[in-house]
């Protein structure tokens, strides 16, 4: 195993290994590097790969998480990008501590000079006590060194950083070099350090991800016509700052779908009306466009990495009970990062609040907040949209 075959196989197994029966004198990791994991558990890995000297540098990452978690078994699936895209799904014990071949996938050869030594590294802006492992793997003509920093603080198999250098003794002598960091982690419900997998990870790797164009519920469910909410909207674009009210009514509704009328307070005349199928969620764009039109989103982007966790979220004086749903829409121009935090507690539109990224030369951030809602007869919470325009105009008065 030498140069691209290498970084692929040894890449894919950062995070995830099959067990394996293990020798008295094999080594072991000085720790479970899945004690304590939970279904949703996550962890980005990036960096760069050079087969040679001869080769420009490559970026390459690794996105692990948690599949599956039966009594003491963890189950970690994982894509890897290498230039390919390869997939592998494993499973560990979450009491004991794999040896140093399960957890790094060394099938063949053997591993010399191992060490362990109390080490600080510093991943995602914070400081981490680690164990960092350094040994060298001979298999065939090849000797690889490899040197790795595991901090329990890292999700989906504990590996903050990894560094391997391999130097092959073939008919063409190879130099290859492997460099991966943790650039984010977290868990199904929240992310604990760094960065989103959304914000990290190549379009490639993003688009092989699980995670479908719908919404995780129907939104709609419990709408019935005359059930309204009324919005709060901030557009901030240019080095500008717009404020505006907007309310969403259900204009009609049957068993079998709903229509949906926007109305921007201070505009004349009605927004254009949207009709949505109840057989099945909405399209994420297409929900996400009744209230982004002024960020235009495009409907023929790529949308990657769609993911939904629970999250309770506190507007004003009130709690909502949330899942919080996070997507990226491609195009070849530009790219959006998109937040909708959903309940079911506002029958008219199931969206408590939102926010919508645009990137690229006309970046731009829209974030919305519900500030009101209700059916025909009552306000059940909060300001219909006219009262709400009325406290802004109030506070941009005073301002003034």
């Amino acid at each position: 195993m030498r140069g691209g075959g290498a970084l692929l196989a040894l890449a894919a197994a950062l995070a995830a290994a099959a067990p394996a029966a293990a020798r008295a004198d094999e080594p072991k990791l000085p720790f479970a590097p899945f004690e304590g994991a939970k279904k949703g558990d996550w962890a980005v890995l990036v960096g760069s790969s050079r087969r040679d000297e001869n080769t420009s540098k490559e970026p390459c990452a690794s996105y692990a998480r948690v599949v599956a978690v039966e009594g003491d078994l963890v189950t970690v699936e994982e894509l890897v990008e290498a230039g390919g895209i390869d997939k592998a799904k494993k499973t560990f014990s979450a009491k004991e501590a794999p040896t140093v071949a399960a957890y790094f996938d060394l099938k063949e050869g053997t591993i010399q000079g191992f060490a362990v030594a109390d080490d600080e590294r510093t991943v995602c802006g914070v400081a981490l006590a680690c164990k960092k492992l350094s040994f060298v793997w001979k298999h065939g003509d090849a000797a690889d060194e490899i040197t790795a920093w595991l901090s329990p603080r890292i999700k989906a198999g504990a590996l903050a950083a990894f560094k391997l250098r391999s130097k092959g003794r073939g008919k063409v002598e190879l130099d290859t070099q492997v460099r991966l960091e943790c650039g984010g982690t977290g868990t199904e419900a929240k992310r604990a350090l760094g960065e989103a997998p959304e914000e990290l990870l190549s379009a490639k790797l993003l688009e092989a991800l699980e995670g479908g164009a719908e919404l995780p519920a129907q939104p709609f469910a419990r709408a019935k016509k005359g059930a309204w909410a009324a919005y709060r909207l901030e557009l901030e674009q240019q080095g500008e700052t717009s404020r505006e009210i907007l309310e969403l009514e259900v204009a009609s509704a049957t068993s079998d779908s709903v229509v949906i009328a926007p109305f921007r307070v201070g505009h004349q005349g009605e927004g254009q009306k949207r009709a949505f199928e109840l057989d099945a969620p909405p399209n994420v764009v297409e929900y996400a466009s009744l209230f982004a039109t002024s960020i235009a989103l495009p409907e023929k982007g790529a949308i990657n990495g769609a993911r939904s966790a629970p999250e309770k979220l506190t507007v004003g004086d009130r709690d909502f009970d949330c899942t919080k749903l996070t997507f990226t829409l491609r195009t070849l121009d530009e790219r959006f990062k998109v937040k909708l935090w959903l309940s079911s507690e506002i029958e008219g539109t199931g969206l408590v609040a939102a926010e919508v990224r645009r990137f690229g030369e006309r970046a731009a951030t829209l974030t919305l907040e519900v500030g009101g809602f209700g059916d025909e007869d009552r306000t059940v919470w909060g300001k219909p949209a006219e009262r709400l325009a009325r406290k802004k105009n109030r506070k941009k008065s005073e301002d003034e």
